[in-house]
Order: structure tokens, then C-alpha cells, then sequence
């Protein structure tokens, strides 16, 4: 921007170099690192053997399509990166990184699809492999947590920005919401799951 009419040529261009891995199924901005600009997060959705990183370009006056930061996915990844979402939910340096995984199986039944989020608290190196936090479902549903989308805003009055996670797949009731508050992420780091769970209304309830 600004924007003065029609653009039928963007700026820039940025293309994933892995192939079949559906480079840019999810996209987010957010203020990674220190400067001035906001950054790009772009996301490749995992399937089966075709894998690849969820990554974030940083921007500048020029926006370059260098690679500043890789978040690599966990073994046997299923639909890891399918949904991303960015935002400082724990009020300390800049914004924080959420990747959804919602076809991971989390109780050992060999059903896919209860899934997972990853919670990566910045400042990032340029390869990031492990998560700072694991975000459960309040029940192994195959719900699909994170495939609904990933929300961050401050709720409560915490002061802190708190997650809020679509579960679209869960079938009785039709869907649900999780909700996670900030505060639970200021320190440590492991599992966690939902403060709260919106579940899907009967038909004709308000």
C-alpha cells in the first residue's frame, strides 16, 4: 500500500520449494523480530510422506524471499501447518507463533484427527524444532482441534491474549471452541489444555 486502484501484479513473489506440500495454506503476519516492519508467516500443510517447514520472512523496506525462520514438523506429522496464527500471548518480546496439527492421534487408538497446537514463544532462532507448548483438546474427540482456525485476543481481564482454537470435527455435540487464557504461558513450558469449552447449540437454542 496505499492502494490507488486494480493491482493485477503483486510486489513480491514467494514460492515453496518443496513440492506437493501446499505452500501457503495458511498465512498469518506478525512482528517477529525488532524492527520496524511486520513479517509474514506462511505455512505448507503436511500430508502423508510430503512434508515441510512453516516459515517466517521478515519485513523489511524491500521484502526480500529469504527464509528467516523454519519451524520444522514432529515425526509423522499429520496436517501439521493445515493453520497458523501469530500474536504476543505472553506480553514479553514480540509476537508468538501457533501451528495447528489437526490430524494428530492423541489417546493411542489409531483413530487420526483428535489434533494438536504448537506454541512457539518468540525471540526464534532460525530453525525451530521443538515447541514451547503442546494445546490438547479438553476430550480425544476427533474433533480436528486447529483445522476450525486459530483466534488470539485479549478476553478476560488479564491483561494477557488468550487463544481461542475452532474443533469442527467433533460430532456430538456438532463442533466445538477451545478456549486457553495467556496467562497459562507466561513461564514454563509442557501441555496444556482448555480453561473453557464452547460446544455447538441443539437447534432452535439461543
Amino acid at each position: 500500500g496505499p492502494f490507488t486502484g486494480d493491482r493485477t501484479t503483486p510486489d513480491v513473489s514467494i514460492n515453496g520449494t518443496t513440492a506437493s506440500a501446499q505452500f501457503g495454506y495458511s498465512v498469518a503476519a506478525g512482528k517477529f523480530n525488532s524492527d520496524a516492519f511486520w513479517d509474514a508467516l506462511i505455512a505448507r500443510r503436511s500430508v502423508g510422506s510430503t512434508t515441510g517447514n512453516v516459515d517466517i520472512y521478515f519485513g523489511s523496506s524491500t521484502f526480500d524471499t529469504t527464509v528467516d525462520v523454519e519451524f520444522t514438523p514432529p515425526a509423522s506429522p499429520q496436517s501439521f501447518g493445515l493453520s497458523a496464527g501469530a500474536g504476543n500471548v505472553d506480553n514479553a518480546y514480540y509476537d508468538d507463533v501457533l501451528i495447528a496439527e489437526p490430524g494428530r492421534d492423541n489417546d493411542g487408538d489409531s483413530i487420526p484427527g483428535d489434533g494438536v497446537v504448537y506454541l512457539y514463544k518468540s525471540p526464534f532462532s532460525s530453525t525451530v524444532s521443538t515447541a514451547n507448548y503442546t494445546l490438547y483438546p479438553s476430550s480425544n474427540a476427533t474433533g480436528q482441534l486447529g483445522r476450525g482456525g486459530i483466534a488470539i485476543g485479549t478476553i478476560d481481564s488479564d491483561g494477557y491474549p488468550d487463544i481461542v482454537i475452532g474443533e469442527p470435527n467433533v460430532a456430538s455435540p456438532s463442533g466445538r471452541v477451545q478456549y486457553y487464557k495467556g496467562i497459562s504461558f507466561v513461564s514454563g513450558s509442557g501441555n496444556r489444555y482448555p480453561n473453557a469449552t464452547l460446544s455447538a447449540q441443539a437447534a432452535g437454542e439461543k
